[in-house]
């Protein structure tokens, strides 16, 4: 007699196999899930992360108390006394690139471009220029020509670089040249005659002197920054977050003038405040996965 499954027990295996067949398949749903959200959660993590750190590294470069925050379409205030609820964050910064200078094989070192220090008893510095120690004009200029496009530069073909006196950076109204066209903080300069690494003179684009009294501070200070570029983090709607950058609020532009990049989308939250001498950033996005939104925030402090 030949031995086979019974109907029955035909059945019971049908039946197991389904049972098993469908605990499977919502593993399999479930791993699919978790696998999504791994890596939406890991996307967010990694773009938020980038886009923080974009900020972040220009904000560590920014000139001291010119930072300021602004409503969409509305005024700005200094950024220590925003109150958190603006959405547009902008700020001077200065020209790192020149300032780190190049390599030189002989000394084994970077030796800068320009060295953020005024000779006040040099015989060259005057009203209308000024010897700074070790500074290389036509290698700056060449430099700034280099980083913005040929937009900035020493010569008088080009929009000029503006320096900042250090000694006048502790005017917590600093933030007032942002509109204005004859600033008291910024002060334009160009290659003092012929652009050449063998002087170390700056000329000021316009002289230095007491030609509007009471509009003009005429101290000069020893110390200065040099800056090419004001920075501008601007929404563009629908959760989209834009970095402006390569203009110069001393010739009259403003960030609509800059070069502007993405800097990321799917943001749900912007928030930046400066406690003393710290800037607070909040950044967060979200991403909607199916019936879930998944949000990831990161939070920067920048000296």
């Amino acid at each position: 007699m030949r031995k086979a499954f019974t109907f029955l027990e035909l059945i019971f295996v049908i039946v197991v196999l389904g049972i098993v067949a469908s605990i499977t398949s919502e593993i399999l749903a479930k791993m699919f899930d978790g696998y999504i959200v791994s890596r939406t959660y890991n996307r967010l993590q990694t773009k938020t992360e980038f886009a923080v750190q974009q900020v972040a590294q220009r904000l560590s470069y920014r000139i001291p108390n010119t930072a300021i925050a602004k409503n969409t379409g509305g005024g700005y205030v200094p950024l220590r006394s925003a109150t958190g609820n603006e959405d547009i964050l902008e700020w001077i910064g200065r020209d790192f690139e020149g300032f780190r200078g190049n390599w030189d094989t002989l000394a084994n070192r970077y030796l800068p471009l320009w060295s953020g220090f005024i000779d006040l008893d040099n015989a060259a510095t005057t009203q209308s220029q000024f010897f700074s120690t070790v500074t290389k004009p036509l290698s700056l200029h060449n430099r700034l020509q280099t980083l913005s496009n040929n937009q900035v530069g020493l010569t008088v073909a080009t929009q000029n670089p503006a320096i900042f006196f250090k000694g006048r950076l502790d005017d917590t109204q600093i933030a007032q040249y942002w509109n204005s066209t004859v600033s008291d903080y910024a002060y334009p300069v160009q290659c003092s005659g012929v652009c050449s690494d063998a002087n170390s003179v700056l000329a000021f684009r316009e002289n230095f002197n007491d030609a509007n009294p009471g509009t003009l501070d005429l101290r000069m200070y020893e110390q200065y920054y040099l800056s090419y570029s004001a920075y501008a983090i601007v929404p563009a709607g629908n959760g989209v977050w834009d970095l402006y950058y390569n203009y110069q609020p001393w010739e009259n532009e403003t960030y609509q003038n800059g070069t502007r990049v993405r800097l990321i989308d799917g943001v749900s939250t912007f928030r930046f405040k400066q406690v003393g001498d710290v800037v607070r950033l909040k950044l967060c996005a979200t991403e909607h996965n199916g019936d879930q939104n998944i949000t990831v925030c990161k939070e920067k402090a920048i000296l």
